[in-house]
């Protein structure tokens, strides 16, 4: 999956099709992240449930609860990214740029939000298979 930050530029020339697409990627991207959640979480049980070592344990534990809250913000973020494609039609009504410059800034908040939550995803990805590697491969051999 591309980072949320990939070939989008914020001109406000945008057209509403342009955002409403932009959101379409968002949630898409925000379900993708879900399942690797519910994955994440499903391998770090069955790693703290088929070790004895406390570390391990309370490592894992704490991992366990850090998904739990990105889970939350994933589910956050996608109710205001689809409250924020709503709240676009209203670009319909705008009559100056005053109007249109507040829809854009919108725009550029959330993608600013997800970027965010992303690059956390990613590091908290990252951890999990350090923390994790030194068990498989001894479970390979």
């Amino acid at each position: 999956m591309k980072l949320a930050s990939e070939k989008e530029s914020f001109p406000n020339e945008r057209t509403i099709e342009e955002l409403h697409r932009d959101t379409l990627q968002w949630l898409e991207l925000l379900s993708f992240i879900s399942v690797e959640i519910k994955f994440f979480t499903s391998f770090l049980e069955k790693h703290i449930n088929a070790s004895s070592d406390r570390e391990i344990i309370k490592t894992g534990y704490s991992f366990l609860t850090t998904l739990d809250e990105q889970k939350s913000q994933c589910l956050k973020l996608d109710i205001n990214i689809r409250k924020h494609q709503k709240d676009i039609l209203g670009m319909r009504e705008c009559e100056d740029v005053y109007c249109d410059n507040f829809y854009s800034q919108e725009h550029k908040n959330w993608h600013q939000k997800l970027q965010d939550f992303q690059l956390i995803f990613h590091k908290t990805k990252s951890e999990i298979f350090e923390f994790t590697t030194p068990v498989l491969k001894y479970n390979r051999n």
